[in-house]
């Protein structure tokens, strides 16, 4: 049996070894905890970016064919305005395009999705008018566009409140 003073020792020594192993362990998950919670903070951050230019998009391409549908009606546009515009809905187009086809942010299948729907539902305004030898529907367009916009800001609020 082990005597008085060595079994003071041995007693010392477990204690002082759970003790290193609560703290080790309350270190160690506290810190992936942390760890955690600033992943989800940046995953948000980068998901509300994502729907701050998506919305943009959709935003430049509803001014775009607005003042298209303004023009076709008869009101001019001057040519520093239209500049403005085509740079627009071309950086539009790119933002919705990497979104779809490089699944630039973590985004939903829905909201992806809805994108890819917009883009084919344009495609098909324009290719109707063009096969039909007639003028775009402007206002089809803008509806398309209206309507991905609202569903889109729908989406980032469900999303942005998880």
């Amino acid at each position: 049996m082990l005597e008085r003073g060595m079994w003071d020792f041995v007693q010392k020594i477990l204690v002082a070894l759970i003790q290193a192993g609560a703290t080790f362990g309350a270190v160690y998950f506290g810190g992936k905890l942390a760890i955690d919670k600033f992943h989800s903070e940046k995953r948000w951050e980068r998901k509300e970016v994502a729907y701050i230019e998506l919305l943009r998009a959709l935003q430049a391409w509803i001014d775009y064919d607005t003042a298209s549908k303004r023009e076709s009606l008869g009101n001019s546009i001057s040519d520093s305005e239209w500049e403005t515009l085509e740079a627009d809905h071309e950086a539009a187009y790119n933002v919705i395009r990497k979104a779809i086809q490089l699944g630039e942010w973590d985004l939903s299948e829905d909201v992806v999705n809805a994108l890819r729907d917009v883009r084919i539902e344009a495609r098909r305004i324009w290719h109707e008018a063009i096969e039909e030898d007639r003028s775009v529907d402007y206002e089809a367009l803008i509806k398309v566009y209206t309507d991905t916009l609202l569903s889109i800001k729908a989406y980032a609020k469900s999303e942005l409140r998880k």
